[in-house]
This record gives C-alpha cells, sequence and structure tokens, in this order.
C-alpha cells in the first residue's frame, strides 16, 4: 500500500487527486480519512474521468453527502496487525540505532479489496 499524504481538509483531497493525475501515479483504491475530503474527492472526480467504483476501490472515514445511495459500494481492508508489526520493527531499530530516525521511508502492504452493496 502506498500513501499519498494530503492533510485534513477538502482542499487538501483535491490536491492528492490533482497529484495522481499529474504524476500519472496508478492506484486501485483511494481512502479519506473523513467525510469532507471524501465528498471533495467523489464531486472531482469527473475532473478526472474517474469514477469509484469502476476504476477503483473508494473509502471515506465518514457517510458522504448526497452518495448515500451509490451502488455498488467498496471499499479495502488494510492491514492493521501487519502495518503495527511494521511499525513496531522500524521502531525497534531506530531505538536500537540500526535504523536512521531521519530516514524517509515508504513501506508497501497490500490491500484486500472488499466489494459489498448498500443495505
Amino acid at each position: 500500500m502506498a500513501v499519498l499524504n494530503s492533510g485534513l481538509l477538502a482542499a487538501d483531497g483535491i490536491s492528492a487527486l490533482e497529484k495522481l493525475a499529474a504524476d500519472r501515479i496508478e492506484f486501485d483504491a483511494l481512502a479519506a480519512v473523513n467525510a469532507g475530503i471524501g465528498e471533495a474527492i467523489m464531486l472531482n472526480l469527473p475532473r478526472f474521468n474517474w469514477r469509484a467504483p469502476e476504476h477503483f476501490s473508494f473509502y471515506s472515514g465518514g457517510a458522504i453527502p448526497g452518495f448515500e445511495d451509490a451502488v455498488p459500494l467498496s471499499t479495502y481492508y488494510s492491514p492493521y496487525r501487519q502495518m503495527g508489526k511494521v511499525a513496531m520493527e522500524m521502531l525497534i531499530d531506530m531505538i536500537e540505532e540500526r535504523r536512521d530516525p531521519a530516514a524517509v521511508e515508504q513501506c508497501k502492504l497490500p490491500a484486500n479489496y472488499v466489494d459489498f452493496q448498500t443495505i
């Protein structure tokens, strides 16, 4: 899993979409940390000729006004235990001085696609 940090505002979600499009970053899932970003993303997808879930799976950390009846919905399952394990290994390596705490690292973990229908 690759993470593109965008901040917590709706405008940050739009900036993330613009970066994905400009850099031609391939992705199969998007996640929004809150409903404000989720709504901004959903409303701006047409600018890039993208649609969820046809082109990728989409998850929002809150209900998105105006999209409650969208079907089918899709999301992804984040491997939280594996993420925690990797984070702890990295932290221990830093404490034991086997890893530079100032170094920026990218760690990719697989996410599992989940398809479900609105109830």
